[in-house]
């Protein structure tokens, strides 16, 4: 797999797609010792995330008690190559990550659910909001599976529906101006580092 390739150093991993973009310019690609503590880690928080958000959707325990459990868990989860992965999602603590399974991911997943199971199209694509929920750490399938198996069902309704796509309307602007934002700081920070580079040379050269 990639990790494997990257670690016998025939494949570069990078921490974000935006640092893998560039190539290394602006950061320097993962170490083996970071990919093998990532590999690691992955698995086990991934699977704790992957839970909370069953228990969350399915109801089967209340929110306090997935807070209790999840901050026992604290140093697990801030340490972990997941973590470090999703700090662009803006969650460094467990509040963080409770808040944005609860709100967010959970909207992510009954609207992904409803158009699988033949809901009406919305403004939405279903392999849009399986990617976003992949790319924070949680395997729609598997979740989906999870619920199944403890009969899980939720009463919808379109003012649940429209609640849910404020709530994603409202995190893809944010994700896209954060991307901006990015984009922005990365290319002010090579314009800065090619002027430096210049300026060195024209000393060189007039000495």
């Amino acid at each position: 797999n990639l990790l494997a390739k990257a670690q016998q150093g025939t494949a570069r991993c990078f921490a974000s797609h935006h640092d893998a973009y560039f190539d290394g310019l602006v950061k320097e690609p993962l170490q083996k010792s970071e990919l093998r503590e990532l590999a690691e880690a992955l698995p086990i928080v991934e699977t704790v995330v992957a839970d909370a958000l069953v228990i969350l959707l399915a109801g089967t325990a209340p929110r306090e008690a997935v807070a209790s459990s999840l901050s026992r868990l604290q140093a697990a989860l801030q340490d972990s190559g997941l973590a470090h992965r999703l700090s662009h999602f803006g969650w460094r603590r467990w509040e963080d990550l409770l808040e944005d399974l609860a709100r967010i991911r959970a909207a992510q997943f009954r609207e992904l659910y409803r158009l699988e199971t033949g809901s009406l199209k919305g403004p939405f694509e279903a392999a849009e909001l399986r990617k976003s929920l992949a790319d924070a750490g949680l395997d729609a399938g598997k979740v989906r599976t999870s619920l199944e198996a403890l009969k899980w069902s939720f009463q919808d309704s379109s003012v649940l529906r429209e609640s849910d796509w404020k709530v994603l309307g409202r995190q893809q602007r944010q994700e896209k101006a954060a991307a901006v934002l990015g984009k922005m700081l990365t290319y002010g920070m090579v314009a800065l580092a090619m002027g430096a580079s210049l300026f060195h040379l024209r000393t060189a050269l007039e000495n």
